[in-house]
């Protein structure tokens, strides 16, 4: 895979960085957006599904319980 990159001539790059600050405490930042790595676009989608798949439910569920009356 390095030998790969190195004709690319890229690299890539990490999603969190790490800095140490000089009282020894530790700092993350993302460099990367979520929505533009993969595990994030499957997460995202995972979550959209479920909300719609919820708000269905929920109207099937209300329908029921009207009819039933």
């Amino acid at each position: 895979m390095s030998k790969k990159l190195e004709k690319n001539g890229k690299t890539p790059k990490k999603m969190v960085q790490k800095n140490r600050k000089a009282d020894g405490t530790e700092e993350y930042y993302i460099t990367t957006a979520p929505q533009k790595t993969l595990t994030g676009k499957i997460i995202i989608w995972t979550l959209v599904a479920l909300m719609a798949l919820g708000s269905v439910g929920s109207l099937i569920v209300a329908i029921i319980q009207i009819m039933s009356k």
